[in-house]
């Protein structure tokens, strides 16, 4: 029987994806140091969720979460959620088209500006 993919294949799609992915986090580090220089974003080593320090904004867990959603309009993962040592920091998911990450991160800066 013949297989479905083949193992060059899959090999080409994961060195294309890593390319993208971490093109992703250099868009998002470049982005907050040029946009958002309030906002620290780090740079994973194994993973493509980018946790960003938030914690300059000055507010608490539920007032970051209020202000994304209702201000900025964009739901990220939240920090919080992984004990105190994620409080004040933003999760954003990398794995998605660069232009989705443009976009939040764009009604993130109106929204911090506005602030």
């Amino acid at each position: 029987s013949t297989p479905l993919y083949s193992s060059a294949a899959s090999d080409v799609y994961k060195r294309q994806l890593l390319v993208y992915l971490s093109g992703n986090m250099r868009f998002i580090r470049e982005f907050c140091a040029e946009h958002l220089p309030e906002l620290k974003p780090n740079a994973p080593e194994a993973t493509y969720l980018c946790w960003i320090d938030a914690r300059a904004l000055g507010m608490d867990d539920a007032a970051l979460k209020k202000f994304c959603v209702e201000k900025a309009g964009v739901a990220f993962g939240e920090g919080s959620e992984f004990g105190l040592g994620g409080s004040g920091f933003l999760r954003l998911n990398a794995a998605c088209p660069r232009s989705v990450i443009q976009k939040a991160l764009t009604q993130l800066e109106a929204a911090v500006y506005n602030y």
